[in-house]
């Protein structure tokens, strides 16, 4: 069935002016919503001929639906306080990765040291003296070590960033040990006896790594952090604009698109890698995410509560063409 005649419409409550098409059945009642404030209106379908009584004499011929329930302030309320709460702590949790990229730079230096042990012997693991400890770093750093009686080495100036530490013994595989150095950001966090290493008889053409940081160099863990900062300024800059959009009918996919970009964020979180080096950062990221995904919930069922299914679009304001 085709559908009737354009009709101007006057949003009663904002003032708001603007078109849409009238319900086809003589006689017949569609409720829509204002694009402004997102209030009921009521569009009339055309009449044969112009009504001479009100509905109250003949409610058969003038049916009402009456207004669709739509959601009450306060829910606007706990969606806006819920989408601006994920972006004050997302651009807080911005804040927090700049920081601590930039002080990763500070060019500091730090210092290590441990043991290495001959782990194939059957009384239990025992020093190993006279094995070759190599150390490289950051800028170009290197360093050399022979482990003394008691299988110790001590390296006491080393850049911070990514450390490869080379062991090689006579009869002996050799071991690779990957670390990372800072002042904020350390693995493995070493204890009293700083770095202890294994070595097993065998040839010098096997080698084991160990890897214990998931970012082998300064350079790309500051990239991580600044890059995930960036993101989630960002999606706290969208989620901030949803927030101030609950008001708004027709600003609403604002708030939605912020709310569910808040709720995201953990997968990018975790797809950084950020957690495995700040394990506090992956529980906070949390907080917006569920703040931001209630916030979005709500938000969509301010966009679909109400909806006439007998007004298939709405138009722009102005004359319908």
């Amino acid at each position: 069935m085709a559908w009737g005649e354009g009709r101007r419409i006057r949003c009663p409550h904002c003032g708001w002016n603007g078109a849409t098409v009238a319900p086809p059945t003589v006689g017949s009642t569609a409720w829509t919503r204002c694009l402004r404030c997102g209030q009921a209106l009521a569009v009339v379908g055309p009449r044969v001929d112009p009504p001479l009584f009100s509905w109250e004499v003949y409610p058969s011929q003038y049916v009402s639906r009456g207004p669709p329930a739509f959601p009450s302030p306060r829910s606007d309320r706990m969606a806006a306080f819920s989408i601006l709460i994920a972006a004050l702590v997302l651009v807080g949790v911005a804040l927090g990765m700049f920081a601590i990229g930039a002080a990763s730079l500070d060019g500091s230096h730090a210092g290590f040291h441990g043991s290495v042990l001959n782990s194939g012997v059957g009384s239990g693991p025992t020093p190993l003296a006279g094995a070759n400890v190599q150390v490289s770093g950051e800028n170009g750093f290197t360093a050399t070590q022979i482990t003394n009686g008691l299988g110790l080495f001590q390296f006491p100036n080393v850049p911070s960033g990514g450390v490869t530490v080379n062991i090689t013994a006579s009869g002996f595989s050799n071991q690779i040990v990957l670390l990372f150095l800072g002042p904020i950001y350390a693995a493995p966090s070493l204890g009293s006896g700083g770095l202890v290493v294994g070595m097993s008889a065998g040839s010098a053409n096997l080698t084991t790594v160990t890897v214990f940081s998931e970012f082998p160099n300064l350079e790309q863990l500051v990239s991580t952090l600044w890059g995930g900062a960036a993101v989630f300024a960002l999606v706290g800059g969208i989620a901030w604009v949803g927030g101030q959009s609950i008001g708004r009918f027709d600003r609403l996919p604002w708030a939605v698109a912020g709310g569910v970009g808040a709720g995201v964020t953990p997968v990018a979180m975790y797809l950084l890698g950020v957690p495995t080096a700040f394990p506090w950062l992956g529980w906070l990221i949390l907080i917006p995410a569920l703040f931001g995904l209630l916030g979005a919930m709500l938000a969509l069922g301010h966009m679909t509560v109400g909806s006439s299914p007998e007004l298939p679009e709405w138009h722009p304001p102005g004359p319908r063409e």
